[in-house]
């Protein structure tokens, strides 16, 4: 009943006033992506050099597909990643997770001229972790593996938090529903590969609510460092609301060498957070919770 209380009112607040299309739109597989670069190179420790193809969809999502995935059953797999911009991250962790779906004996994933500069950024190497069995960096640089905990439903929250400006209202609606303080969380891109994230206010001890949105790179990286950057912080608990799940249409295996990047994308948000209500994810059967596999 908490649950369904909690649910009606971010619902009421958030979604109720949204366009019906945004709630109910439907997703169609495109056949021909668009060309994106490459920024990882992957070999087996025989030396055999692993093809895949990354493109992007017309909505700039990233699509991959493995040419040879014969090829990593039984072998150790290494990636050496040279990162250009941030989607490059994006497009290293997607990935990583393409080639975790092919049996691979081990994965390493090792960095050139690259290591994390604050919290936010090692917030990668967390992600990296679930599916990368070692990580190799210039430098040693030690961070948090966080899974996912089974804690009881919060349904009253003393802070709530977004990062985009378009969620401002709505989180000031939630926090005069909830009594609770509003923050913004500030984004400080340095440079290409290289950004900051800054929580106002304390948030050690405290629930935390949480509204974002997965539609482009940025924004996942940007939710995937403040989940973490709450974590790392000590966060009492962290319920996210994710206004729109990316990467839904890849909820399934539709051609050989191709991975389930839907289910990559919930399994590192789920570990970051202790309740994930995502909204518009197309290829869900039924509304409710839903316990992913292996978990």
């Amino acid at each position: 009943m908490r649950k369904c209380c909690l649910f009606l009112i971010i619902y009421i607040i958030i979604f109720r006033p949204l366009p019906l299309e945004f709630l109910n739109s439907s997703v169609r597989r495109v056949k021909i992506p668009i060309s994106a670069s490459e920024a990882v190179v992957v070999y087996t420790s025989r030396g055999e050099h692993i093809s895949y193809t990354c493109k992007h969809f017309p909505d700039g999502e990233i699509y991959i597909r493995i040419q040879n995935p014969a090829e990593i059953k039984n072998q150790d797999i290494k990636l050496h990643f040279q990162p250009h911009n941030r989607e490059d991250f994006l497009r290293l962790l997607f990935l990583a997770s393409t080639i975790a779906e092919y049996e691979p004996k081990s994965i390493e994933v090792e960095f050139q001229n690259w290591s994390p500069a604050n919290l936010g950024e090692e917030s990668i190497l967390s992600a990296l972790a679930h599916f990368a069995d070692s990580i190799r960096l210039p430098e040693e640089v030690s961070f948090s593996f966080y899974t996912r905990r089974s804690i009881p439903v919060v349904t009253a929250f003393e802070r709530i938090i977004y990062l985009n400006p378009r969620f401002q209202e709505y989180a000031r609606k939630l926090g005069k529903e909830f009594n609770a303080e509003v923050g913004r969380v500030n984004t400080s891109i340095e440079n290409s590969t290289h950004w900051e994230m800054e929580i106002p206010g304390k948030v050690k001890g405290k629930d935390i609510l949480v509204i974002h949105s997965t539609s482009t790179a940025d924004d996942i990286l940007n939710l995937i460092s403040t989940l973490y950057l709450l974590k790392k912080k000590g966060a009492r608990s962290i319920t996210l609301v994710n206004t729109y799940q990316g990467y839904a249409r890849q909820d399934k295996i539709f051609k050989p060498g191709e991975g389930v990047i839907g289910y990559a994308l919930l399994k590192v948000l789920n570990a970051l957070s202790d309740y994930n209500i995502a909204i518009n994810v197309h290829f869900g059967e039924k509304s409710g919770e839903v316990q992913l596999k292996n978990e």
